[in-house]
C-alpha cells in the first residue's frame, strides 16, 4: 500500500519538482494488515528507480497511520517519501509537518524519509531538513527512528551519499521495541557515507 499526497509510487524516468503537500494524510487499517508492507510519505508513498528524483519538495502536512491492530506488515512513514525501495535521488527538500506511526511489525520513520534502501548505484540523499518537532509514538517489534530517516542502506555493493542534510525540529521518542534506534539524524545505518549533516534539537528518549 502506497500513500501520498502528491504520488503513491514514483517509477522510471518520474521527476516530482516544486511540489508541497499541504494536505493531511492518513492511513487507517481496522484489523489485520497482511500486506508486505504500508508506504506513507507526504510527497510520495515510494520510489523505486534510479532515475526517480524529488526535487525541491517540502511536506507541510500531518502524516499519519493509525488504528491499526495485529500489524503483520512493515510501516515505513516519512515527511517526505515512506519508503524509497530505491531511493533515486532527492534533493532540496523539507519537513515542516509531524509525522506518526501507530503499530506494525516493523516501524521505520524519520522527518524525511522511513527507510531510503540502497538496491543500485544512483542513491543520493541531499541538501534537505527537517524543520518540525517530531514526537515518536507506537509500538513495533522493531523500531527506527531519525530526525531524517530511520534507517539507511542495505546492499553492500552500493555506497550511497548521504550529504548536507539539517534536522532543526526536537525529538521525542516514546516507542515501545524489542530492538530501538533513535537519532537527530539517522537512527540506523548499515552502510553508506554520512557527510556534512547536523542536528541542532534537543532528544528525548521516554
Amino acid at each position: 500500500t502506497n500513500v501520498a499526497g502528491i504520488i503513491g509510487m514514483a517509477q522510471t524516468g518520474t521527476t516530482v519538482k516544486n511540489c508541497k503537500n499541504l494536505a493531511t494524510a492518513v492511513v487507517s487499517f481496522e484489523g489485520e494488515h497482511k500486506g508486505a508492507a504500508m508506504c506513507i510519505g507526504g510527497i510520495a508513498g515510494s520510489t523505486n528507480s534510479t532515475s526517480a528524483k524529488l526535487l525541491y519538495c517540502y511536506n507541510y502536512g500531518t502524516i499519519q497511520q493509525t488504528k491499526t491492530t495485529n500489524t503483520k506488515g512493515n510501516l515505513y512513514i516519512g515527511g517526505l517519501n515512506g519508503y524509497p525501495y530505491i531511493l533515486g535521488t532527492m534533493q532540496y527538500c523539507g519537513n515542516h509537518g509531524p509525522v506518526i506511526a501507530n503499530s506494525a511489525n516493523n516501524i521505520y520513520t524519520g522527518g524525511l524519509v522511513g527507510y531510503p534502501r540502497t538496491g543500485a548505484s544512483g542513491n543520493n540523499l541531499l541538501d534537505s531538513y527537517n524543520a518540525y518537532d517530531l514526537v515518536f509514538t507506537g509500538k513495533a517489534a522493531n523500531y527506527y527512528a531519525g530526525g531524517i530517516c530511520g534507517i539507511y542502506g542495505k546492499n553492500q555493493n552500493v555506497i550511497p551519499e548521504i550529504k548536507n542534510l539539517v534536522n532543526l525540529g526536537n525529538l521525542t521518542f516514546e516507542g515501545t521495541g524489542a530492538d530501538e534506534k533513535f537519532s537527530g539524524i539517522i537512527g540506523h545505518s548499515s552502510n553508506g557515507v554520512i557527510e556534512n549533516c547536523v542536528c541542532y534539537a534537543n532528544l528525548k528518549a521516554i
